[in-house]
């Protein structure tokens, strides 16, 4: 058995944010700043290097990905908790083409998240009928899969977002509020 949990956690993406970035293969970044205004603008160089840096992590994240997929024996367990839940997957379902059987890579890079890749491949399973009708998707997106599936969704959440919470009451015991 294989868990991958929290599949919804955010890509490190802060070596793309600085003004300085350096790779090893593809060199300096460097943003230039306005002396006069205080502005800052992405150099071409920046630009650049912050595009290769980007794809490299894509890259490295979908072999992590791979790796932890692959290396179950008997059962894969991936955990995924998002707030609302159908506008995610309203999304996940824009990069689909019922047309085409391959992703654009666009979508692929564009992910932010394990979750984002995972769902969006998900919503065009057969046996993944109750994420397509939670998030309003056209059942027209299903490509022929002989391999079972089994999906558990539960809602956690109501529909603004908020957690959904149930009053629970216990059974008062005389005896110990007599000592309180």
């Amino acid at each position: 058995v294989c868990i991958l949990s929290d599949c919804m956690k955010k890509f490190n993406r802060m070596d793309e944010t600085k003004n300085l970035i350096v790779n090893l293969r593809h060199g300096l970044g460097i943003v230039r700043r306005d002396l006069d205004t205080f502005g800052q603008y992405p150099t071409v160089c920046h630009s650049a290097v912050k595009l290769a840096m980007h794809r490299d992590s894509i890259s490295e994240e979908l072999r992590v990905l791979y790796v932890a997929m692959t290396r179950a024996k008997e059962k894969l367990i991936m955990v995924a908790q998002k707030k609302k839940c159908a506008d995610f997957l309203s999304k996940c379902s824009i990069d689909i083409n019922s047309k085409s059987r391959v992703l654009a890579p666009y979508a692929v890079t564009k992910a932010g998240s394990y979750g984002n890749w995972l769902l969006t491949a998900l919503l065009r399973h057969p046996d993944c009928g109750e994420l397509r009708l939670e998030g309003s998707v056209s059942n027209d997106v299903v490509l022929p899969c002989a391999s079972p599936l089994k999906v558990v969704y539960k809602r956690i959440y109501s529909e603004a977002g908020e957690r959904a919470e149930r009053e629970v009451t216990a059974p008062v015991d005389e005896s110990l509020l007599s000592e309180i």
